[in-house]
């Protein structure tokens, strides 16, 4: 994690598809992120934890937070695909939401981009004001 940079690099051997990734940090979160590191045990490395020491299986913890804060029902794969939802929501490149995302292939990608029933409502609205539409 490089918090100047603004920046949180996944060694390959870290994410699922054995590739590096490198994940870049808007303001609101690096402040969350300098926070938390600011409350870490002294000398440990990471900023979340378990006592000091690297957390093993986030399944595990993840679950005990979610059962702790009474979210039970969320699941990782929401929020991945609610990040997916607004990346292209936001107007952000496919290619570009695939990198952060770690999406090799279009179809995956594709798959957690759920369209709600709004979206085709907006539709006309987002032409409307597309630089060079005429809007």
């Amino acid at each position: 994690m490089d918090l100047k940079e603004q920046r949180v690099r996944l060694d390959a051997g870290d994410t699922r598809n054995d590739e590096e990734r490198i994940i870049y940090l808007d303001d609101e979160l690096v402040k969350l992120l300098r926070v938390q590191w600011s409350h870490r045990i002294e000398g440990c490395d990471y900023v979340f934890h378990n006592r000091g020491f690297r957390i093993e299986d986030f399944r595990k913890v993840w679950r005990g937070a979610c059962k702790k804060t009474g979210i039970e029902g969320e699941w990782l794969h929401d929020f991945r695909r609610m990040a997916v939802r607004n990346l292209r929501g936001s107007g952000i490149q496919e290619s570009v939401g695939m990198k952060g995302t770690g999406h090799k292939l279009r179809t995956v990608f594709d798959r957690y981009d759920i369209v709600s029933k709004e979206d085709p409502k907006e539709a006309p609205r987002k032409q409307h004001t597309y630089p060079g539409s005429g809007g």
